[in-house]
């Protein structure tokens, strides 16, 4: 589980690098691991990105965050989400 999170997070970190100089995008990774050992072996998995980039009239971002967590190999986290949102300026004045 751990390796299909990672890859993702190195594509998108590695993405922001390519035109560092050019870059109109604004960025943020997050990643979380906690484990537990003992009488009760726990592990939680966490991950995030938050992007947006702006356009002369526009907007565009992404958001993705996972979640997963198991406690003595039962699975109790498994949580994905991903959010896209573009904004547009159509009429610059209306009246």
């Amino acid at each position: 589980m751990i390796k299909s999170l990672v890859l993702p997070a190195l594509v998108l970190v590695g993405c922001s690098f390519l035109h560092a100089e050019e870059s109109v995008w604004s960025q943020s990774l997050s990643f979380g691991l906690n484990l537990a050992r003992g009488n009760t072996e726990s592990t939680q998995v966490s991950a995030s990105y938050d992007g947006k980039r702006t356009f002369d009239d526009a907007s565009l971002n992404l958001k993705a965050n996972g979640a997963f967590g198991e406690e003595n190999d039962t699975k109790n986290t498994d949580n994905y989400s991903l959010e896209t949102k573009y904004r547009d300026v159509i009429v610059k004045h209306f009246f």
